[in-house]
């Protein structure tokens, strides 16, 4: 019995001498992990370029657009404009549709004195005018105020990045690293003994089978 018994506790003492992670397994673990977090910080990156691209894409287009949609609203509020290659009720027509009600709401209460009234293809658009250049400048802040309130509204759509895909990925990656996580915690429990620990029970285990 007692031959069985040492026999059994040798055993036990190669089993927990193996039992050690490969130090090469555990860099490999730890190499996944660094992926990981390197795949996050370039998607990271890669988000917030988008999200500044489509900044700098809604500044410059609210610039120019206001700058557009101004220059033709102060044109009907102070002259009568025509466009040789189209009608006028054409061209009355495409800037109703440009400027929508409220700016051009605004543009008939500036209009200067003296221009006509301009009807397009569907009945009347721009008032005939009655103001003078003083009311006109008076009301330019009302005016800009419209023209900002309807380029915001016309373009607001063409602004909203989808970043759904890199919220996603990003996640994806976040469980993969908890994941790993608990690999490697699971690796780091060494069970090992160490070799001079071992030494020092054989030769214990020895004196006591004499």
């Amino acid at each position: 019995m007692k031959h069985v018994s040492l026999f059994t506790l040798a055993a036990a003492l190669a089993f927990l001498a193996g039992c050690a992670t490969p130090p090469p397994v555990k860099q490999a673990v730890a190499s996944l992990d660094d992926g990981y977090a390197e795949n996050l910080k370039l998607t990271t990156q890669f988000r917030d370029l988008a999200q500044q691209n489509t900044l700098r894409f809604k500044q410059w287009t609210l610039y120019v657009q206001n700058r557009a949609y101004l220059d033709l609203a102060l044109r009907w509020a102070t002259t009568d404009p025509k466009v040789p290659t189209i009608s006028d009720q054409d061209y009355t027509d495409e800037s109703r549709d440009r400027l929508g009600a409220r700016i051009i709401a605004v543009v008939n209460q500036l209009r200067l004195k003296d221009l006509p009234a301009r009807g397009g293809t569907t009945g009347p658009v721009f008032a005939a005018g009655t103001n003078d250049v003083t009311h006109l400048i008076e009301g330019l802040p009302a005016l800009v105020n419209a023209v900002r309130a309807q380029v915001t509204v016309t373009n607001e759509p063409r602004f909203k990045t989808d970043l759904s895909a890199f919220d996603e990925y990003n996640t994806n990656v976040a469980a993969l690293r908890r994941i790993n996580a608990l690999v490697k915690r699971y690796l780091d429990i060494d069970v090992t003994v160490h070799p001079g620990d071992i030494k020092d029970i054989a030769d214990s285990v020895r004196a006591l089978a004499k």
